[in-house]
């Protein structure tokens, strides 16, 4: 069993190995890295760093790099890379617009300008690649993103968030969760029927993730 996890632990990133629970490596090259996402086969980490752009970690040469190009990409928090790896999307928080990568030609494009994004921090892609979920932070709700047809919508309005962070699908599609950092709870959105609870008991949360179970 080789499972791991990395986390950003400014300003580098390190694996960690789940069956010893020890760091065993080291990424260096890093400014200041927030949010991660490791390909479904494992190959390869892309991370958001707020100071150098999009950083991509190759896990089996273990190299890092810097290989998009950095114009228009201004403190990126969150980054997701879809079911099929054709793809990845990062929050571009200061520019309050979307970052979409083609993971086959390097392209970066930007998107959903002018949208009600305010401060974009985390995103999630959903299982089918259909949707975005975006943690709109200085906006206090969560927008969801229908890759199929652009749409940006805001279908919580009054649910209670109070600056959003963190954010994740559950492996069906079915529940999207949602760090809630200064609510000090973890929102449960069910994705169809867009009924919002809150989960309390949490200080200033910050990210959250769903197993793969």
């Amino acid at each position: 069993d080789n499972a791991f996890f990395l986390v950003s632990d400014s300003p580098t990133v390190k694996h960690v190995d789940t069956n010893t629970n020890t760091a065993t490596r080291t990424y260096k090259g890093f400014g200041y890295p927030y949010g991660l996402d490791i390909s479904p086969d494992t190959s390869f980490a892309l991370v958001a760093d707020s100071w150098k752009g999009i950083g991509h970690i190759d896990l089996r040469t273990h190299q890092v790099s810097f290989p998009y190009p950095r114009e228009g990409i201004k403190y990126p928090c969150g980054i997701s890379i879809s079911s099929d790896a054709s793809f990845a999307l990062f929050t571009n928080g200061d520019k309050n617009n979307i970052g979409r990568i083609n993971l086959r030609t390097n392209k970066v494009t930007f998107h959903y300008d002018n949208t009600g994004l305010k401060e974009p921090w985390g995103i999630a892609i959903s299982p089918d690649s259909r949707h975005a979920a975006v943690a709109n932070r200085s906006g206090n709700n969560i927008a969801l993103v229908d890759l199929q047809t652009d749409e940006v919508s805001f279908p919580f309005p009054d649910a209670g968030f109070n600056k959003p962070q963190g954010v994740a699908f559950s492996p069906n599609g079915a529940l999207v969760l949602v760090a809630n950092d200064e609510g000090n709870n973890v929102a449960r959105i069910d994705f169809h029927t867009r009924q919002v609870t809150f989960l309390g008991g949490f200080h200033r949360p910050n990210g959250v993730s769903v197993s793969r179970d």
